[in-house]
Order: structure tokens, then sequence, then C-alpha cells
């Protein structure tokens, strides 16, 4: 009996739409293809196996230089989670560097992350997990992503992230109490995101 087919909902034409869209960096598009490769050559081998794997994917991949009020800060990013099957564990990594913050600050998500879309907003989407603080200890982060480049126009606003982690999470100020925490905005000047089957959610 053949095993259950594997539905990629148009994977493997993601790595050349982000080469196609509109200032992206050449780096960020190639780590975020290796990244959706990886996840899905897993999918591929448990299907070969026989289990029963639903993969229908939705995401955000990419990334770039994003202009904060304070510096101009690097991210990459992919992220996803399946649409079907119950226990799919979502897959992605988020990397987060910003020179300008306490002498340089670099976020990097460790272990299992959160992929959700945004209640109300159909061009944001949430990501949360923990992140490794410059690899000295570990800190909850929540990245919001906007991906506002709409296909075939030349006047979309430019792509937008917002992320806070530590004991900023839900807050827009100095935290009154002890502890680390960490805010930062902007917009992407360098660089693209994009959604992942999106038409299929």
């Amino acid at each position: 009996m053949q095993g259950p087919v594997c539905r990629k909902s148009g994977l493997d034409s993601v790595a050349g739409r982000l080469h196609q869209r509109r200032g992206l960096l050449g780096r960020f598009a190639a780590s975020g293809a290796a990244a959706m490769g990886a996840a899905l050559g897993v999918r591929r081998r448990a299907t070969a196996q026989g289990d029963e794997v639903a993969c229908r994917i939705v995401g955000v991949t990419g990334g770039g230089v994003i202009r904060t009020t304070g510096s101009d800060i690097t991210l990459v990013l992919f992220a996803s989670r399946f649409v079907e099957g119950d226990g799919q564990p979502a897959e992605g990594k988020v990397r987060w560097l910003d020179p300008s913050f306490d002498g340089g600050l670099s976020l990097e998500s460790t272990g299992a992350i959160v992929y959700q879309d945004v209640d109300g907003d159909e061009r944001s989407r949430e990501v949360r997990g923990i992140a490794s603080v410059n690899g000295e200890f570990e800190a909850p982060f929540v990245l919001l992503v906007t991906d506002n480049t709409v296909e075939g126009s030349t006047e979309s606003p430019p792509d937008r992230c917002v992320i806070q982690a530590g004991n900023l999470i839900g807050d827009t100020g100095t935290p009154t109490s002890g502890g680390w925490g960490y805010a930062a905005e902007g917009e992407l000047i360098g660089g693209d995101l994009l959604l992942i089957g999106e038409a299929d959610s």
C-alpha cells in the first residue's frame, strides 16, 4: 500500500519567489530556502516510511536589514506550522542581531517555536519562543512580522517587524522591576518577508 502523499503547497517555488521579490538580499533567501528544505526533507522521510503525515505548511520566511531609531538590525527568519495533522511540531528559526544595544545583542531561537496568525490582520504573523541572549542566558521573545508587499505593485509600504523579549513582553516602556528586557521595531530597508501558503490557509 502506498504511503500518504506530502503536499508541499508550492514550497519548491518559494526560493524563486524570494529572489524575485523587491530588494531581497541573496543570503537571506538562501537561509530561508535551506530551512524549508530541511523541514520538508524530514516529512518526506517519514512519508517514505509509511507514517501518517499531513504536511500542508503555512509560514513566513526571509529577513534583511531593519531600520530602527537606534540602529540597523539584521533579521533571519523561518517559521511555519502544519495546517493538518494533530501533534505536528512547528519548524523555525529566528536570528536577530542589534549592534547598538548594550555593546551588541544577539538573539537566536532555541528549541520549538510557536507560529500563528494575527486576528484582524491577514498580512501579519506572530512568532513566539525562547532565545539565547548572546549565548549567555535564555529569555522568551515575541516577534511580530508584517509582509506588506503586494505582488505586481510598485507602491507597497515596507515590510515591518516588532520584537519584545524578556520582561518587556507586552510593555512599551522601561520595566519597573528587575531583570532583563529588550524591545525594538522598524521597517525593512533591505531584504524581504514572504508569507508561505497563505492562499491555502
